[in-house]
């Protein structure tokens, strides 16, 4: 008698090893993670920190104490089985992707990290929970001042777009983020008093004062990154 085939899809199930059965299944990397990219001119320590977000949709920031960056939000992150791939974007220079395998434990995690056409390997361990703190809300702004900004800095002689976004909230506070080059938009605080406003990155070591003109269309200030100080000027984006 021939068997039927629901009875050979089972008894193949049945034969398939466990172990290629929980490959099926996306591992969770959610967590605190420590290590150090293993560049040719010496590791440089850095960190990483993951968690499943409603919808399971992974999420995480990228910190580098050597760079002064802390809690840079990636650009995306997928894991697909014990694959893990994290991209980080500053600006139009290129997307940087951690591109790496979680060990059979899940304690530790090795791969490459993708610059353009080099490819450099890291380590990082798995040290605890996730810690991502959530964006700084400020005292409310004024309502005119919300919207969308934007300028261009001077770096090395290439004009580098910066975006900036305030907006004000139902719950009585401002938040604000800005964004280099088209790069991933990061938190920023806001202090202000009558026409004077004050940007701080709670990423970067960057920081703007200014103040906005009478009509609202203009802000005028000094911004400032580590070594690079300039005048900027943020005007209204195009159709707000």
């Amino acid at each position: 008698m021939f068997l039927s085939t629901r009875t050979l899809t089972l008894a193949t199930a049945l034969l398939v090893p466990l172990s290629l059965l929980r490959a099926e299944t996306a591992a969770d990397p959610s967590g605190h993670w420590e290590g150090a990219i293993h560049a040719p001119s010496g590791d440089v320590p850095v960190e990483v920190d993951l968690r499943l977000d409603d919808g399971d949709t992974l999420a995480g920031t990228f910190t580098s104490p050597a760079e002064r960056i802390k809690g840079f939000p990636l650009w995306s992150a997928t894991v697909e089985g014990m694959s893990v791939s994290l991209e980080l974007k500053f600006d139009d220079s290129g997307v940087r992707t951690f591109a790496g395998n979680l060990s059979a434990d899940g304690a530790s995690m090795s791969g490459d990290l993708l610059v353009n056409v080099y490819a450099v390997p890291f380590n990082l361990a798995r040290t605890g929970e996730a810690k991502i703190e959530a964006p700084p809300r400020s005292p409310a702004i004024d309502e005119a001042w919300t919207g969308e900004w934007s300028a261009s800095l001077d770096v090395g002689g290439k004009p580098l777009p910066l975006e900036l976004t305030l907006s004000n909230h139902a719950d009585g506070t401002a938040m604000g983020s800005w964004a280099s080059g088209g790069g991933t938009a990061v938190p920023i605080s806001i202090a202000h008093q009558d026409r004077s406003l004050t940007l701080t990155s709670t990423v970067t070591p960057a920081a703007y004062a200014g103040t906005v003109n009478a009509d609202g269309t203009e802000i005028s200030g000094i911004f400032t990154a580590g070594p690079l100080e300039q005048t900027l000027t943020f005007t209204r984006a195009a159709g707000r």
